[in-house]
């Protein structure tokens, strides 16, 4: 657990047990950006539930304090768990498909590549690449704990490797807002639809950070503006799927949801999941131009009321 105190003039108060280092800075920027205000702040963040006693306790020493804090997991779980993920956005045209049943899916040859995903599992982990076939021959392995996605079949490319990208959605105030800057990881294997080594095969599609992680920021990626449009414009869309958990984030509450898009050749970006707490522990090139920007944005929004000079759109 990590704890800050700003109180010269503006009166801020950060508590978190993520990524100490982050988020000292930002309660440093936020000192300085509202130093000529009066206001007293607190914001807490917590990787799981919002511990509510620290809440209290500063409910109690601070009578005039504006105090911010996660939602309660079970609010944005149906976003995060992937299988409601699935469910729920099945139908557009911007997520893979979700096969619900495999042996109805005649239309999936029985050596197609698929995805099949634990419902919960996080930085790869639970994570497969099998023919349709293959899962067939395990149903009995692969049941309700798992879900399976088909793959995008033309991915985009850098220096011949796959590559994923992270974006921002802030959820405040029954509302949804997307950040300008992303981040993006390259596969540890160049791409070659060929290949017939398990091993490879996985490589060169699951796309998770290691020790030796290629990292990019949008100026990497060709068309980057472009991709990004288009995230927006489906937003709308996302938006009025999960209305039920966006609304329920209400009053002080606020949850930075990290979505993570493969793109085609074509620009086209495909959300394949959502996360509801995201890990800010990344090389100082990513922190310093995607994290520490968007946690200062996210909480001078809430401090000031606007998306005015930060990195935020209000998806209408």
């Amino acid at each position: 657990m990590s704890y800050f105190t700003r109180t010269t003039g503006f009166n801020i108060v950060m508590h978190t047990d993520k990524n100490p280092d982050i988020f000292k800075t930002v309660t440093d920027m936020l000192h300085d950006e509202f130093k000529d205000d009066n206001k007293q702040v607190g914001i807490l963040y917590n990787d799981r539930d919002p511990d509510m006693s620290i809440v209290n306790t500063w409910r109690n020493m601070y009578s005039n304090m504006k105090i911010y804090y996660i939602p309660p997991m079970d609010k944005t779980d149906p976003m995060d768990d992937k299988k409601h993920f699935c469910q729920r956005t099945n139908k557009l045209p911007f997520v893979p498909e979700y096969i619900q049943d495999l042996n109805k899916a005649q239309h999936i040859d029985d050596n197609e590549l698929l995805y099949v995903k634990s419902r919960t599992g996080s930085g790869a982990k639970n994570v497969h690449i099998l023919t349709k076939q293959e899962i067939l021959n395990e149903s009995d392995k692969y049941n309700k704990r798992y879900i399976i996605q088909r793959d995008i079949s033309n991915p985009d490319l850098i220096d011949s490797t796959r590559y994923k990208i992270r974006v921002y959605f802030l959820l405040y105030n029954k509302q949804m807002y997307i950040h300008r800057e992303f981040w993006g990881s390259m596969s540890c294997k160049t791409y070659n639809p060929d290949e017939t080594s398990k091993q490879y095969i996985k490589n060169m599609n699951i796309i998770h950070q290691t020790s030796t992680t290629k990292w990019l920021l949008p100026t990497d990626i060709n068309l980057h503006d472009e991709i990004f449009a288009k995230i927006v414009n489906h937003s709308s869309k996302l938006k009025e799927i999960f209305k039920p958990e966006i609304e329920s984030v209400c009053d002080n509450e606020y949850c930075i949801l990290g979505l993570d898009y493969v793109v085609d050749k074509d620009k086209n970006p495909f959300l394949i999941e959502i996360n509801h707490r995201s890990n800010y522990k990344h090389p100082t090139n990513i922190s310093n131009n995607v994290d520490i920007p968007v946690l200062f944005d996210t909480y001078k929004l809430m401090i000031s009321g606007t998306t005015n000079d930060t990195g935020y759109i209000l998806i209408e």
